[in-house]
């Protein structure tokens, strides 16, 4: 599935999966920054890293990309507004602001394992 978050550059994700049944999917999308890991590890592969290596890694990415969401969010809020969409802003403005509360919740995490000093 293709789709564009606000004018990045766009990559391709592709995830093998090796369980009851196969299947292959692909999608291409961009998050506004580098991924400095590879999408083409077989899941079944031991991973390289712990446990809490692996979710430090992962919640780290995940706020990254929750901001980028929630600055697009705010950003067509303001189109909306401008474009006499007053509800669809005020909407729009919510998910930006809930988008950041549960970045708080990740953030707590990543604290817990130690990783967010």
């Amino acid at each position: 599935m293709a789709h564009d978050h606000d004018n990045g550059p766009s990559h391709d994700h592709s995830h093998d999966h090796s369980h009851d049944h196969s299947h292959d999917h692909s999608h291409d999308h961009s998050h506004g920054h580098a991924h400095p890991h590879s999408h083409e590890q077989a899941h079944g592969e031991a991973p390289a890293m712990s446990l809490e290596e692996k979710i430090a890694r992962l919640l780290s990415h995940w706020m990254q990309h929750g901001e980028e969401h929630a600055k697009s969010y705010e950003t067509w809020s303001e189109r909306a507004a401008a474009g006499g969409l007053d509800q669809v802003a005020v909407c729009l403005a919510s998910a930006a602001d809930k988008t950041r509360l549960i970045a708080s919740d990740l953030r707590a995490a990543l604290d817990l394992l130690g990783e967010g000093q």
